[in-house]
């Protein structure tokens, strides 16, 4: 133990500070006698969490995946407990589509949902937190009735998406657990989901793993840590596809065959990206075209199997959309997807003018400036690691040899294209079914819609050949990160 402390001794006094300055700015303790037993238990919690940051700082070595399962599962882990319900304004639809799945159903009712009774009173935004859950006893009840919502259902998300946080409440159910215990068994099974396959991403690749350990830590995702929300689907699943596409393309693979496990990972990811917001990260699967066709003699079979699974998700969005037709239910006033593309239809120079407007001014935002949130316990330190995935991918030292690549040129223009296509699709789809009919501005698009394709925006920084002397990279990179998650999670006392 002292051998480490003295390895680590300067992101020990770092990490030292940051409490002190936190503790002492704006302290997150509360006074146990001026609550109840709940605000003691939180800073319990509280407590537990300094704890674990220096235990994750000593563990912190050159191995970005361990790191990564350090980060995520000592301190990532009580986002899932401390995340007021509902944070995210999604998070209570999200949770009755996991309910609706975890009872058999594929689809949800063409009425509506039954989810425990008492959940509408449970699910007021930011009603409940660590300090104040154990003073309701509606949420410590076991579940003995339920209750109706209408119209809660939407075609634009099929259930794949859904399937751990069903899992997780599915089990939750069978344990009899109160409702509180169902919604944490959802949250966390979404969480654990995202943790193993982002763990699995970065143990696929050699190169670039550094950008997929940035992109999972980084502050964009970090928003949705411990929430039930598909989105944690998406993006951990969009990084599995694209590291297996990446260690193909430029890793020293031996063998000339694409393993089996590979194999299947490739058609269950194409599965899952091509099967929400209308088939629009589909365009990801096209990086499997890169896999170089002289060296990997099942190509075509990695192919196949991924174009067969992105048809099977295609019909059955075709379906759903046919089926559920008016699926999103309570549409702000005046948004009609009908009468919004007549209006294009009509005026098409100035839709062209909303859509472009909105995608070009705002897309360093939303891509490139991958912010916390507005919660931090240190606003600069959220605003500095904003941009630090980019400075990651500039000072890379597992960026590909350019001799390993046949045109370079070709494969940074495609990486780009298919990022500014996904941006795009993204902004029409909104104008057009979110948006009230013949606005100047596009309504709903939130930076989290583009960390499934972000690490394709930060893969030509790679390229860029900057020498980094930077000692011990990994470990100054994992550091950071810990430091920025803190700055969150502190945040939610």
């Amino acid at each position: 133990m002292i051998t480490r402390i003295k390895k680590h001794y300067i992101s020990l006094v770092g990490l030292i500070l940051f409490w002190l300055f936190v503790i002492l700015s704006e302290t997150p303790f509360h006074s146990v006698g001026e609550h109840s037993i709940g605000t003691f238990i939180s800073n319990i919690i509280l407590l537990l969490i300094i704890g674990s940051s220096f235990f994750v700082v000593l563990l912190c070595d050159g191995s970005l995946s361990k790191n990564y399962l350090c980060i995520a599962l000592l301190l990532g882990i009580y986002f899932v407990f401390l995340r007021p319900f509902s944070s995210s304004i999604d998070e209570s639809y999200h949770f009755m589509r996991s309910f609706e799945l975890s009872t058999g159903k594929l689809f949800p009712n063409s009425l509506g949902i039954c989810v425990p009774e008492g959940y509408q009173q449970y699910a007021k935004e930011e009603f409940w937190n660590a300090a104040n859950v154990l003073d309701e006893p509606l949420w410590l009840e076991p579940v003995t009735a339920y209750e109706f919502f209408p119209r809660v259902r939407s075609a634009s998300y099929l259930f794949f998406q859904y399937i751990p946080g069903a899992i997780g409440i599915g089990i939750a159910r069978l344990l009899r657990l109160p409702l509180i215990g169902i919604v944490l068994m959802g949250r966390l099974f979404f969480y654990l989901y995202y943790v193993v396959v982002c763990f699995l991403a970065m143990k696929k690749t050699d190169t670039l793993k550094s950008l997929v350990f940035l992109v999972s830590l980084s502050g964009g995702i970090a928003l949705m840590y411990g929430l039930i929300q598909p989105d944690l689907v998406l993006v951990s699943t969009c990084l599995l596809f694209i590291s297996i596409c990446l260690h193909y393309c430029f890793d020293d693979v031996k063998g000339n065959r694409i393993s089996n496990i590979d194999l299947l990972l490739l058609g269950a990811s194409s599965l899952v990206l091509s099967s929400i917001k209308y088939c629009g990260y589909a365009p990801i699967i096209l990086l499997c075209l890169f896999i170089p066709k002289h060296k990997y003699e099942n190509r075509k079979s990695a192919i196949s199997i991924v174009l067969f699974c992105f048809s099977a998700v295609l019909v059955l969005q075709v379906f759903a959309l046919i089926r559920y037709r008016g699926s999103l239910g309570e549409l702000p006033q005046g948004v009609s997807m009908t009468e919004q593309i007549k209006y294009m239809a009509r005026h098409p120079v100035n839709a062209m003018r909303v859509i472009g407007g909105d995608m070009v001014g705002t897309s360093f935002e939303r891509i490139l400036r991958q912010r916390e949130t507005s919660r931090t316990a240190i606003d600069a330190i959220a605003n500095g690691y904003a941009l630090f995935p980019v400075i990651g991918a500039i000072l890379a030292k597992d960026r590909p040899e350019l001799a390993s690549i046949q045109n370079p040129n070709r494969f940074l223009m495609v990486s780009l294209i298919l990022a500014c296509f996904m941006q795009l699709t993204i902004c029409i789809s909104l104008y057009v079914d979110w948006t009230v009919v013949g606005s100047n501005h596009i309504s709903g698009v939130h930076p989290r819609y583009t960390l499934p394709f972000l690490i394709l925006c930060l893969i030509p920084f790679s390229f860029l050949r900057i020498k980094n002397s930077v000692g011990k990279w990994e470990e100054f990179l994992s550091i950071c990160s810990v430091i920025c998650l803190l700055n969150t999670l502190v945040s939610l006392f």
